[in-house]
């Protein structure tokens, strides 16, 4: 064994050994008895809430999909959906981690599916692009449905008292 070989294998084990104690740390004080009676309790809103992040990447893999599709640069929806799960993963775990997975979803690009710099900025401007637009719309839908009830409800709360 070169003594390259075995630095990496040493620092392999620490970080093992590091990530062990951290998670025995946050272990501590929990209590398994409570968590079952909250999902117990939670029934299958529990169920929803887990498939959730699965149907979002997937409907944002399928989008990438088309959109490389039609520059031309068609990727499997496999490694897609794979992309996006672990940039999601990262924007919900990592500080800063929708910065941290915008700002890196490029680079990771370039590396996974071997997209030119410019194709995958152009692919996350796009993308951010129907994200907004996608928001928009369902403010407009709130408003139409809904307009009278907040018209109501605003006006009691946000306006001054004339006495």
């Amino acid at each position: 064994m070169e003594a390259a070989e075995t630095k990496r294998i040493a620092r392999r084990g620490l970080l093992l050994v590091v990530v062990v104690l951290v998670i025995a740390y946050a272990m501590q004080g929990y209590a398994p008895t409570h968590t079952a009676r909250v999902v117990e309790r939670a029934g299958p809103v529990l169920l929803i809430a887990w498939l959730s992040p699965f149907a979002l990447a997937s409907i944002d893999a399928a989008g990438l999909y088309m959109m490389l599709t039609r520059l031309g640069r068609e990727r499997p929806f496999r490694a897609l959906f794979a992309l996006r799960f672990g940039l999601e993963a990262v924007a919900s775990t990592a500080p800063f981690g929708p910065v941290a997975a915008d700002a890196s979803m490029p680079i990771i690009f370039h590396r996974a599916l071997g997209l030119t710099s410019v194709d995958g900025i152009s692919v996350m401007a796009a993308r951010k692009w129907a994200l907004l637009a996608g928001h928009a719309l369902c403010i407009a839908l709130v408003l139409a449905i809904a307009f009278t009830t907040l018209h109501a409800v605003s006006y009691t709360h946000l306006t001054l008292p004339t006495s």
